[in-house]
């Protein structure tokens, strides 16, 4: 019985003997971070993120401690960890300013003397450092204090001061992280921009910002420039602001159809003056306003003002309007009827406006035949007809009647008979004559008849002598 107790003894005190050692082996790492989140790192390892303080036992050897966070520069040291632990206090500087000068590890605190080192790192080289009140030297700084807990100021002209209660039980670093008391502001540099087009929407980065052209200043960097506007493709281009500068932009219109029709095929179209082609036609031109001109030879123009939209289209029918021109009419019978393409227009001698192209023109007296021509009327120009009516012809005939013939003359009765017409001697019995007044003879032998009469225009007229015995 007691030689169990006695085993059960000495396996206790091993268990504690195993226990202080096992304890001896490490010490706890505390890490506190002025941005919460930090990622810390020992010897390239993640173990854990500082929120803002990260506390993590290790053994009892040397280690790389880096801290890191995104848009800030890594805080890197080394340290050799003791039983008593190690506290460190990483304060991450924004990328872009200066870092606190970096400072070794201090070394182990001793065992017996009960002092711990204390540094202070700065990122201004050569600050003033407090402890408690009192200055002490000046940044990167190390000595040797007691366990406590100190006041630590640092303080350089022209920063705002640093400072920093700790509580010293162990080695402990101090990095201090002065701001100017009044930071200068960022450079500025006049950038402008231009465009083809005024009006134009100018956006820096997606935003909006004014109208073509557009002046302002921009901080140094990177930036992307849009320049847009309605019924034109955007323009866009990045540029490195470092000092003043300037971009044009030219936009390209969004083209649309223009289409033009008129009533006479052929006509020349014209857009602001400028020919570009004949009826009937489609052209692309870019939004806006146009005027547009539809000619051709003898009409009047055709002008419209034309409101071209963005991916719309347009469409222009001209109806042109023949210029007219002067057609005289004269005839040899004064008050003839004039009829052009049988419509009556008046009487000889006239002047009517007609417009250009071909006519059929007709001259009617009564007792004439018609005269008909065929006049061609040209643009600008003129025509005349001078109709020449020829009388309609009237018909004679002499008839002898059987009761005054001598059917026993040699030759007949029409050998010994001679005809008359105003003098003339007809070679027949019938013939025409023209309507008016004529005198016609009749000789046989020694026996004469003679009438004068009033012709007609289109009749046929028969004279029959008559011959008798009057008894006195």
């Amino acid at each position: 019985m007691k030689i169990k107790h006695f085993f059960i003894a000495i396996m206790a005190l091993g268990l504690v003997g195993c226990m202080t050692l096992s304890a001896q082996t490490k010490g706890l790492l505390t890490v506190q971070c002025n941005v919460s989140g930090s990622q810390v790192y020992l010897d390239n390892q993640l173990v854990g993120n500082a929120t803002p303080t990260f506390k993590f036992n290790c053994p009892l050897k040397s280690y790389t401690l880096k801290v890191s966070h995104k848009g800030y520069q890594d805080f890197t040291t080394s340290f050799t960890m003791t039983a008593a632990g190690v506290f460190i206090q990483a304060n991450l500087v924004p990328i872009g300013q200066p870092a606190p000068a970096p400072t070794p590890a201090p070394p182990p605190a001793p065992s017996t003397s009960g002092k711990y080192t204390l540094s202070v790192t700065c990122n201004v080289a050569g600050a003033g450092i407090l402890v408690n009140g009192a200055m002490v030297g000046k940044a990167p700084y190390s000595a040797q204090y007691p366990a406590g807990t100190y006041t630590v100021v640092v303080r350089w002209g022209g920063y705002n001061d640093f400072s920093q209660t700790v509580t010293l039980n162990g080695n402990y670093t101090v990095n201090a992280v002065l701001t100017p008391t009044q930071p200068a502001p960022p450079a500025q540099y006049p950038f402008t921009v231009n465009a083809n087009v005024a009006g134009a929407n100018v956006a820096i980065n997606g935003s909006i910002v004014g109208r073509a052209p557009y002046t302002a200043q921009l901080q140094a960097g990177s930036y992307t420039i849009t320049v847009s506007l309605p019924g034109y493709g955007d323009w866009s281009q990045s540029v490195i602001v470092s000092g003043p500068g300037q971009v044009n932009a030219v936009l390209s219109p969004m083209q649309a159809p223009l289409s033009v029709n008129a009533n006479v095929q052929g006509a020349d179209v014209y857009v602001n003056g400028n020919r570009i082609g004949r009826t009937p036609m489609t052209v692309q031109l870019a939004p806006g306003t146009y005027t547009v001109t539809v000619r051709a030879t003898g009409y009047g123009d055709f002008n419209q003002t034309v409101q071209l939209q963005p991916m719309g289209q347009a469409q222009v029918n001209a109806v042109l309007t023949a210029l007219q021109a002067p057609l005289s009419v004269n005839a040899n019978v004064q008050g003839a009827d004039v009829y052009v393409n049988g419509s009556p227009v008046g009487r000889t001698p006239i002047t009517v406006q007609l417009a250009p192209g071909t006519y059929a023109v007709t001259v009617r007296a009564q007792g004439y035949g018609d005269f008909n021509q065929t006049v061609q009327l040209q643009p600008m120009g003129q025509a005349q007809v001078n109709a020449v009516l020829v009388p309609v012809m009237s018909g004679w005939q002499i008839n002898i009647p059987d009761n005054v013939v001598n059917r026993d003359m040699k030759g007949g009765h029409w050998s010994q008979i001679m005809i008359y017409l105003d003098g003339q001697l007809q070679k027949g019995s019938s013939g025409q004559v023209s309507p008016g007044r004529h005198v016609l003879r009749i000789t046989s032998g020694g026996v004469a008849a003679e009438v004068v009469f009033e012709v007609q225009p289109g009749r046929t007229y028969v004279f029959e002598p008559f011959f008798g015995i009057t008894v006195k």
